[in-house]
């Protein structure tokens, strides 16, 4: 009898447990393919040129295994170039690999080649797509809140985004765990915003201003783009980290003034300003709100009210909402502003001393001294080599001047002397 009410609650385990599996969503992480190294790639043709008209802007690595390589416009790059090196031909191979296995899997769901029009996808499903396919309004994928969550589109044809159409992801979804096989050429319309990895047997054609978030990758055919922003992922499925387009220190007055801007913005929380006497140690001195998410191009200011005399050093600190933090470059500032000095006698004798105070004085620096007459003459003009310079000033007509002094040709300070 014990043996049987075993038997009996064995099997209803069992029983539970199948009907669990069979209610759950089919969240399946082995529709991931291996990329190997084509996984650092924003753009990547194994065989085709690659042109780069207009001003792009791209996170991640581009390159092609066989083809010209031309930029008739401008690139802002944040990785490298690799064009028929030994990294571009691993992933050529790698990336052939991929592409076998994304087409052998096996479709769940076969649907019409109409895409957008806010049409849902979910993760888990292979979706099936038997011709060429049109991009057109918006697509919305939805995570589930679930994460990790996979989205797999295999079309059988080129797949075209019309103009101005869009991607959304909903519910936790992440552009970096979107693939899209395509067994043709890929059009990414005028002012579109795409999402996820294309692997593609064609051509790719960023037309005017569409916007990659994730990566397009051919295994034959041609890229050509025109004033794109793409973004990568990184080994770990997460978008790239925000990196500065500009980040500049300039002195005004007392203070000193830093300015930042950025190309994209994914997840920035905010910015902490710090700054070091020794570019060791570093100390907040305050924070800047983020966009969060942004497609365009956000300037930053942030202005130093009491900056350290000589050398400072600042960096800043970009934090994302999830707590993790990605630093920037240091820039080095001498403010040549608090460089101190005095001028006497004044009024001036015959002879004019100057001299610069010890520790303001940085004999890498070039001094220059200027003196001119009322009507803006020049009527002097001296390097100060020296903490203490003497100038002959007795031949001067009696009258006002007015100094200038000048470091690495920058003027910094001006004053009125008066001659007797």
């Amino acid at each position: 009898m014990f043996i049987f009410e075993k038997f009996v609650v064995m099997k209803n385990q069992y029983l539970f447990v199948i009907i669990l599996l069979s209610i759950l969503p089919k969240f399946s992480y082995a529709q991931v393919p291996s990329l190997g190294s084509a996984k650092d790639f924003a753009l990547f043709t194994t065989v085709g040129s690659f042109t780069l008209t207009g001003s792009n802007i791209i996170f991640g690595d581009v390159g092609t295994n066989n083809g010209a390589y031309t930029i008739p416009g401008s690139l802002s790059l944040t990785g490298t170039s690799h064009i028929q090196d030994s990294k571009s031909g691993m992933a050529a191979t790698d990336l052939a690999s991929a592409y076998t296995y994304l087409s052998t899997l096996t479709c769940d769901s076969t649907i019409s080649s109409t895409l957008g029009n806010n049409r849902v996808l979910l993760p888990g499903v292979v979706y099936c797509i038997n011709s060429a396919a049109t991009l057109n309004g918006n697509l919305i994928l939805d995570g589930k809140n679930t994460s990790g969550a996979i989205f797999n589109i295999n079309i059988d044809g080129a797949l075209s985004t019309n103009t101005s159409s869009t991607i959304t992801l909903i519910n936790g979804a992440s552009f970096c765990n979107v693939y899209w096989q395509v067994n043709g050429a890929v059009d990414f319309g005028a002012n579109s915003i795409f999402k996820g990895t294309v692997i593609a047997n064609g051509a790719l054609s960023l037309l005017n201003q569409a916007q990659l978030f994730g990566r397009a990758l051919s295994i034959a055919g041609s890229i050509s783009t025109s004033d794109n922003e793409a973004i990568g992922c990184d080994a770990s499925f997460n978008p790239l980290s925000i990196k500065l387009t500009t980040f500049t220190a300039k002195t005004i007055d007392n203070y000193v003034m830093l300015n930042w801007s950025t190309a994209n913005e994914i997840n920035n929380n905010y910015f902490t300003i710090q700054h070091s006497v020794d570019a060791i140690t570093f100390k907040d001195l305050g924070q800047i709100k983020g966009a969060g998410n942004s497609n365009s191009k956000i300037n930053y200011l942030f202005i130093d009210q009491h900056p350290f005399k000589g050398s400072s050093y600042y960096r800043l600190v970009q934090t994302n909402f999830d707590g993790q933090s990605t630093y920037s470059d240091i820039l080095n500032l001498k403010r040549k502003d608090i460089v101190e000095f005095r001028i006497y006698p004044n009024p001036l004798g015959s002879t004019t001393t100057i001299i610069l105070k010890e520790d303001t004085y940085d004999k890498t620096s070039n001094f220059e001294f200027k003196l001119f007459n009322i009507l803006g003459e020049e009527v002097m003009k001296t390097t100060l080599s020296e903490q203490t310079t003497s100038l002959n000033t007795q031949n001067l007509i009696s009258g006002i001047y007015f100094y200038k002094v000048i470091i690495d040709n920058e003027m910094i300070q001006s004053g009125k002397l008066i001659a007797n």
